[in-house]
């Protein structure tokens, strides 16, 4: 179900590098380090090749035809057997909830799309922001 776990992806280094404007501000720390580290091992440890996930990039097509190369799986519905997903994404606010990323998103248009009848074409990577107010740290997953 779950890919291969990347162990330590960031250090202090390399988050700085992604994070200039954050540190400038907030200062990184080894506890930012090591939140997101963990987030990174949640969303690899969550990912499936058989069921769209929360968090999951898609191309997605309108029934007017229109497309959207980089749509975002933001939620699932209410409504059994959909996901929301949202056409043009900014860099999500990401959490845990229940062993399962969560996600606010916002950038153009949600859509309820059917989840029966959806095809994986390949992996790709994806961009998360930590979800608070006073330690927003934008989290670069490659």
């Amino acid at each position: 179900m779950s890919q291969q776990t990347t162990k330590e992806k960031y250090s202090i280094e390399t988050l700085r590098e992604r994070n200039v404007s954050y540190d400038h501000q907030h200062w990184l720390t080894q506890k930012d380090v090591d939140m997101a580290n963990s987030y990174v091992e949640l969303i690899e440890r969550t990912r499936s090749e058989i069921t769209l996930q929360i968090g999951d990039r898609l191309v997605y097509v309108t029934e007017h035809g229109d497309y959207y190369g980089n749509a975002l799986i933001d939620s699932r519905s209410a409504k059994e057997g959909y996901l929301s997903v949202c056409e043009q994404p900014y860099v999500p606010f990401v959490w845990e909830e229940d062993g399962n990323i969560r996600l606010s998103v916002s950038g153009g248009a949600l859509y309820l799309a059917k989840q029966k009848g959806t095809a994986f074409s390949t992996v790709v990577d994806s961009i998360f922001e930590r979800d608070t107010e006073a330690d927003s740290i934008p989290l670069f997953q490659s």
